[in-house]
C-alpha cells in the first residue's frame, strides 16, 4: 500500500466513524501525541477507545482535507474539522460531561511518520483553539483524561 492510500483510508474511516478502519491504518507500534494529552503518548488501544467516546459525543464530526503533503516517510495533513456536541461525553474514571448542543469548527494538523509498510507509526495532532472556544465548559483535566488500560489490550 502507498502512503497516500493509507492517508485516504484513514480520513475515509474517520469520517465514517469506523474505529476498525482507522486502527487498520496504524502500525502495531503506533504512538500519538497531542496538547490535549499534555504530549503524553497513547497507543492503538487508547486511540480506539478515545475515538469511540468522542464520536458518541460528536456524532456528526467530519474531516475535510485541505492539504496533504508526503515527503518520503513523513506526512503533513491539514484539515477542517467540524462537529456538534449532541451526545454525552464519557471519560475514563467516571467523568461524564453532558452535551453542549453547540457546533465547533477548527483547523487541525496531523504530522505522521510512516513505517516500512506505509502504516502510521508516529502521529502528532495540533489544532486551533476553535474547539475550546466553542466549549468553555471543558478544562484541561477533562480533555487530558486517558484510558490508561486501553493500550494494554491487544488489538487484532
Amino acid at each position: 500500500m502507498l502512503i497516500k492510500d493509507t492517508m485516504e483510508k484513514f480520513i475515509k474511516a474517520q469520517n465514517a466513524h469506523d474505529v476498525e478502519g482507522v486502527l487498520s491504518c496504524f502500525s502495531p507500534s503506533f504512538r500519538r501525541r497531542s496538547a490535549e494529552t499534555q504530549w503524553e503518548e497513547m497507543g492503538v488501544g487508547n486511540y480506539g477507545d478515545m475515538s469511540v467516546r468522542f464520536w458518541n459525543a460528536f456524532p456528526d464530526t467530519h474531516f475535510e482535507v485541505q492539504h496533504l503533503m508526503i515527503d518520503g516517510n513523513f506526512v503533513f495533513l491539514q484539515y477542517r474539522e467540524t462537529g456538534t456536541w449532541t451526545g454525552t461525553w464519557e471519560m475514563p474514571g467516571g467523568i461524564v460531561i453532558p452535551a453542549q448542543n453547540a457546533p465547533y469548527e477548527t483547523t487541525a494538523i496531523i504530522t505522521c511518520e510512516m513505517d516500512e509498510n506505509a502504516l502510521i507509526e508516529r502521529y502528532c495532532y495540533y489544532c486551533q483553539d476553535g474547539f475550546r472556544k466553542a466549549y468553555p465548559v471543558l478544562n484541561r483535566s477533562r480533555v487530558v483524561t486517558k484510558n490508561e488500560s486501553a493500550d494494554k489490550q491487544v488489538i487484532d
